[in-house]
């Protein structure tokens, strides 16, 4: 798929089934289905979507294949969120549609634990898209990045300001049941705006930002504080070079590698256990290398070549 060739209001690529939203609709309301009104829905956030990676591509051409495939995935992740989400809808009709004689409880019971537990995952298709608007503003940060320290300390200091914009923008809510007045000066205008409108698609979610994207946030959180402080401790660490039965190791603190040298080629059982840890072979190094990271610390001291050397 390639976004230079796809007009804006070209077809989709994944399918939206409309016999499970006609049924959804039905099974929770009595105004009547507007037909091929999921598929359009859907066609309007990948049009977005496609605006983006079309003007991603003007800007940043060399990353066209980051561009595609999130672009693609982004598409083919949202088609199953809203085919799920019909499907949920068809477990069990409203007790408003059924009434409330024989209305089968335990059967609802399930259906809004599945309900729960799908929106959880909107984050995640949401994330894809988030991905797309910042390509090459937020690209993962490097270990080989001598700023790499630096860089993480401003992203979680960013992180943690989101948090707490979160948890205010849920406590104002609370208060004025409006998301004009809860975000006025809290979120730009477009961003309110974008609120607004997700919490009329997904209108079970009661707060501008439930429980799981808090609870997502302070992963992330935890994620950047932990990696800053195993660079720091990579970074301060001091590593003896190893010497092993037909050649040697060295820890490469200037080019951030682990450097496996050999007197003569290796054998092929060797090279495919240098493989299968992580260690590619440079020709213009003519060398076994792999990044510092801990993992590659413990591969290293696992390898059995050197393991049965001492």
């Amino acid at each position: 798929m390639s976004i230079k060739t796809i007009p804006a209001g070209a077809g989709m690529n994944y399918t939206i089934n409309e016999n499970a939203a006609h049924l959804a609709k039905s099974m929770n309301s009595f105004r009547s289905y507007k037909p091929n009104s999921a598929t359009q829905e859907y066609a309007d956030d990948v049009i977005e979507a496609r605006e983006i990676a079309r003007q991603k591509l003007i800007e940043y051409p060399d990353k066209a294949d980051r561009i595609n495939y999130l672009l693609n995935l982004y598409e083919r992740k949202l088609a199953l969120w809203v085919n799920t989400s019909n499907q949920i809808e068809c477990m069990c009709p409203s007790v408003m549609i059924s009434g409330p004689s024989n209305f089968p409880v335990r059967k609802k019971e399930r259906q809004n634990a599945r309900r729960k537990s799908h929106m959880e995952q909107w984050d995640n298709v949401e994330s894809i898209l988030q991905k797309l608007k910042k390509i090459n503003d937020n690209e993962p940060i490097s270990g080989d990045d001598e700023n790499a320290i630096d860089k993480l300390k401003t992203k979680l200091e960013a992180l943690k300001a989101y948090h707490e914009k979160m948890k205010l923008l849920n406590t104002r809510f609370r208060k004025f049941k409006n998301i004009d007045e809860a975000a006025t000066g809290i979120l730009p205008p477009d961003e309110i705006e974008k609120l607004k409108t997700r919490m009329a698609i997904h209108k079970y979610i009661p707060i501008p930002y439930p429980q799981y994207s808090l609870t997502n946030n302070l992963a992330e959180i935890k994620r950047i504080e932990n990696r800053i402080k195993s660079l720091g401790n990579l970074k301060q660490a001091e590593y003896k070079n190893i010497e092993f039965e037909g050649g040697r190791i060295e820890f490469d603190k200037v080019d951030n590698r682990i450097k496996i040298y050999f007197d003569s080629k290796p054998e092929r059982n060797i090279i495919q256990e240098l493989k299968n840890n992580g260690f590619h072979w440079s020709p213009r190094q003519a060398v076994w290398m792999r990044q510092i990271t801990y993992n590659a610390l413990f591969a290293t001291k696992n390898l059995t070549f050197i393991k049965s050397g001492n």
